[in-house]
């Protein structure tokens, strides 16, 4: 995660369109928290908790963990107007530090795709869950009509299952869940949604 290009956008980060698909994928992460007990939920990437802060009433404890202090700057004022009570923010980068918080669930939405080690992020997300825990990935689908040197292209929902696989994660499961137009870098795109558990 580029903390610098995220820390410029923040204050202009929450525009309509990108809250429209913050709430369609909140929207569909809510059946698969419903019903189960979540003791943590991390959202890793978080920004300005778009898409987990709506979620926070179905967890004990909800973190939200991003590199860029101004996102969570605004988080905080969210979470302050909302009331929320067991939620709070951490300023932390996994792919440089390693995490020394546990969680029950982590939840990266539309983070992956701005970090260029896959399987090392993917490990480290691994090393942070209690045991039996599990990992929630929304992201694109792969897209080669999206080209950008500081991001991939969208996700082989194949292989990122067998990335899972490597760093020892089991009951693998993605599927995709929403298409749109000009969802990823103004192209048309399709969104997908990969669990599996430590």
């Amino acid at each position: 995660m580029q903390k610098s290009v995220f820390d410029t956008l923040a204050n202009r980060y929450d525009t309509p369109e990108r809250q429209t698909l913050a709430g369609i994928i909140s929207s569909h992460l809510k059946p698969h928290l419903v019903g189960t007990p979540v003791g943590k939920l991390l959202d890793y990437g978080a920004g300005t908790g778009l898409v987990s802060l709506p979620l926070a009433n179905l967890t004990n404890f909800l973190l939200l963990v991003d590199a860029s202090q101004e996102m969570l700057t605004l988080a905080d004022h969210k979470i302050k107007q909302l009331g929320l009570g067991q939620t709070q923010t951490l300023v932390a980068d996994f792919t440089k530090t390693s995490p020394n918080v546990h969680a029950d669930v982590i939840l990266v939405s539309l983070v992956l795709l701005h970090i260029p080690e896959t399987e090392n992020i993917l490990q480290a997300f691994y090393d942070c869950l209690n045991p039996g825990g599990r990992l929630m990935i929304v992201d694109f689908d792969n897209n080669p009509n999206v080209s950008h040197p500081l991001i991939h292209s969208g996700f082989n929902q194949e292989v990122l299952q067998q990335q899972l696989k490597n760093v020892g994660f089991q009951q693998i499961n993605s599927a995709t869940f929403h298409q749109g137009t000009a969802l990823f870098m103004k192209q048309d795109a399709s969104l997908f949604l990969a669990t599996a558990y430590k």
